[in-house]
């Protein structure tokens, strides 16, 4: 069954939500829902519901969905997430005859590195260099403790992240588990900037979803330190990466509240590629 439904949420085994509900019609799966605990609210819950394709405008959704909302309410959940690509009419469309509300979104951007303006930049690694600081790939700091070091850079920007919960520190293990130990993820094309006594202050941190398309799923600067142009320098660097090691593509997932990096996204080149919508719903 999580094979099956993984397939039909459109993400990896190990980035699934952990429990699910699956619809079948003449013994076949033809959708279901799946949820997730919110971190640090345990009344808040994500979900999401998959049908496929040719199961879909036949009320599967609808019957997943309520199967799902009893679940849930039977656990005291008061509010739910979901998520919808914002090329689809339809799914927003059933979320709001779910009773559900938008409350915000994400743009990914994407960029033709091949195609990339490099005039008057400057060298990334040179201005760092100027203010005393290094920048380096990530694979070249031995992997063994690696979490330990990005350990207090990711607790002290990942609040800063928007997300409709309080969030939870993280521990060595779980960052190591969750950031740096699934497959995607690629160390030697993420970059880190440090300082001289080699506390990490910066991180680019980049997935592989191809062999010539990477994403950015983390990049943030400590607040100590922000206003110098670091995270700039970051995302130049990655692009002058990319075009050495003939990566076509590069993609960067932004809230769309973060005007700051969705600027630094359309000054480099980014073009929006597509939307996700964020919707919630109150439970009596």
């Amino acid at each position: 069954m999580l094979d099956s439904f993984t397939q039909l949420w459109g993400s990896p085994a190990d980035t699934a939500p952990g429990d699910m509900l699956a619809v079948e019609v003449a013994g076949q799966l033809a959708g279901g829902a799946a949820y997730r605990m919110a971190e640090g609210e345990p009344g808040l819950w994500l979900t999401g519901v998959a049908v496929l394709p040719e199961r879909r405008r036949r009320g599967v959704g609808a019957q997943a969905y309520r199967a799902l909302e009893d679940v849930l309410r039977r656990r005291g959940t008061r509010r739910l997430l979901a998520g919808v690509t914002g090329d689809s009419p339809a799914g927003q469309g059933f979320a709001a005859r779910q009773g559900f509300e938008e409350v915000g979104g994400t743009i990914t951007y994407q960029l033709d590195s091949a195609a990339a303006d490099r005039a008057g930049w400057g060298d990334p690694q040179q201005l760092v260099a100027a203010q005393g600081l290094r920048l380096a790939r990530l694979d070249r700091f031995p992997r063994r403790g690696l979490a330990e070091r990005l350990l207090p850079l990711w607790n002290r920007t990942r609040p800063d992240q928007p997300q409709p919960w309080p969030f939870v520190p993280y521990s060595a293990r779980r960052l190591e588990q969750e950031m740096l130990a699934p497959d995607a993820v690629a160390l030697p094309h993420s970059f880190v900037i440090v300082t001289p006594s080699n506390q990490i202050i910066a991180l680019a941190l980049s997935a592989q979803l191809a062999a010539d398309c990477l994403a950015s799923i983390y990049l943030a600067v400590d607040p100590e330190f922000r206003g110098r142009g670091l995270a700039l320098a970051l995302k130049r660097q990655l692009i002058i990466h990319a075009q050495e090691q003939a990566i076509a593509a590069l993609l960067a997932e932004n809230d769309r509240r973060n005007c700051a990096m969705r600027a630094i996204n359309q000054r480099l080149g980014y073009r929006p590629l597509s939307k996700r919508l964020v919707y919630q719903r109150a439970l009596e």
